[in-house]
C-alpha cells in the first residue's frame, strides 16, 4: 500500500522546498507555482481520484502510478503556467513519501534526474488532449523505473 499526500502534507513539503536552493544556488522557491488553498486542494484531488483507481486494481506498481499522478497533474490545466512545476514537485513527493530512504540517492534525486522528469512533462504538456493518455503513463513509469 502507498502514501498519498494530503492538502496539509503538501503544506509542508511546499515549506520545506521554500527554504532550500537548488545546486546555482538559486532559491527552489522560484521554480514554484503559486501554492494556495486552491492549488493544494487540486492537487489533493489528483491523488484522491488516483488512490481510489488504484485500491480496487491488481497493478500496484509504485512507478506506474507516480507517472498517472504525473501525467494527470500535467494535464489537469487548472493552471496557464504552472502544471509542468505542480506536476514535477507533487511527483518528487509521492516517491520521497513511498521509495525506501535508501533510494534517495537514486538519479530521480540528482541533477540530471531531475533535467530528465523536466523533458517528461514538456512531452505531455505538448501532447495533444488526452488520446495517447495510457501511452504517456506507460512510457513515463517505464523512464522512472529507470531512474530509481
Amino acid at each position: 500500500m502507498f502514501t498519498f499526500p494530503t492538502e496539509k502534507n503538501l503544506e509542508g513539503w511546499v515549506s520545506v522546498l521554500k527554504k532550500y536552493k537548488d545546486d546555482d544556488d538559486e532559491p527552489v522557491s522560484s521554480f514554484l507555482p503559486k501554492t494556495d488553498d486552491n492549488w493544494k486542494s487540486r492537487m489533493t484531488d489528483v491523488f484522491t481520484r488516483v488512490k481510489y483507481k488504484y485500491s480496487v486494481l491488481e497493478n500496484k506498481d509504485l512507478c506506474f502510478i507516480a507517472s498517472e499522478i504525473f501525467y494527470k497533474i500535467n494535464k489537469i490545466h487548472s493552471e496557464i503556467d504552472s502544471n509542468k512545476r505542480s506536476a514535477i514537485i507533487c511527483t518528487y513527493f509521492f516517491f520521497t513519501l513511498n521509495l525506501p530512504e535508501n533510494k534517495y540517492g537514486s538519479k530521480l534525486f540528482q541533477k540530471n534526474g531531475a533535467k530528465q522528469i523536466y523533458k517528461m512533462a514538456k512531452l505531455i504538456a505538448k501532447s495533444k488532449g488526452n488520446r495517447c493518455e495510457k501511452m504517456h503513463i506507460k512510457r513515463r513509469a517505464e523512464e522512472f523505473r529507470g531512474l530509481i
